[in-house]
């Protein structure tokens, strides 16, 4: 009779508290409504209007490396004190503001870009204009959740997370069954010194690795390899 060893693993996933959030999360939320609904700069501050980036548009990696991607404001007359956040983060900064419009270099805000969606406001607690813009710069990532072993295979299910659809993911060349963010597959067992090696891609043509090496193997300063403790512990016999 087969032996089966199957762990289960856990995570806590928390989400971090934004700053600055709670005082502006009303203003940001009639700010939306208002800015999906009307496009006359007549209603706004200083008729402020968020001319790029489009609602809706999506970035990719090359649209956040500097000089390649513009925000532009244009108003009728040119605004004092404009306050303008990025996700609840302060980037009025990066703009330089002439007689009739203001622009600023995408990439100057990098910090506070997030995979996804993207949330830029001005003046939102004068119900100024907002967009909403999808980001994805990067590969999927892969979550582990369960692995089980049966006469050296393993069989690993998780989920994956990206801002886009996730078109393949394989384990050793092994091709997964992926079900919205659900997947599950099955690969041989590694020995010590083998490598469990994921290749997860987009819907964009982003790709990302993630390697795991097995409990007992040497680990040499050289190898680029990410060592998963939960994940290793699970894939091996107690």
């Amino acid at each position: 009779m087969a032996k089966q060893q199957q762990r289960k693993l856990r995570f806590n996933h928390r989400l971090p508290k934004a700053k600055g959030l709670s005082q502006l999360s009303g203003a940001l939320l009639c700010a939306s409504l208002l800015s999906a609904c009307v496009e006359d700069l007549s209603l706004y501050p200083d008729g402020v209007f968020i001319s790029s980036p489009v609602q809706g548009q999506q970035f990719g990696v090359d649209d956040i490396q500097p000089n390649s991607t513009e925000v532009v404001l244009t108003y009728t007359q040119q605004p004092e004190d404009t306050l303008v956040y990025l996700n609840g983060q302060k980037v009025e900064g990066c703009f330089e503001f002439g007689p009739l419009e203001a622009k600023a270099d995408l990439a100057c805000m990098a910090d506070f870009l997030r995979q996804g969606e993207n949330n830029l406001a001005v003046d939102p607690t004068q119900f100024g204009p907002m967009r909403t813009f999808m980001l994805d710069s990067e590969g999927p990532k892969v979550v582990v959740y369960d692995v089980a072993m049966v006469e050296g295979s393993v069989t690993v299910s998780g989920k994956l997370r990206d801002a886009s659809e996730v078109t393949s993911l394989s384990l050793n060349d092994n091709p997964a069954a992926i079900n919205g963010e659900n997947f599950v597959v099955t690969a041989e067992q590694q020995q010590a010194n083998g490598r469990y090696s994921f290749i997860a891609t987009d819907v964009h043509g982003q790709q990302s690795t993630v390697e795991f090496l097995p409990s007992g193997s040497e680990i040499a300063p050289i190898l680029d390899v990410r060592v998963d403790e939960r994940f290793l512990g699970a894939v091996l016999p107690v």
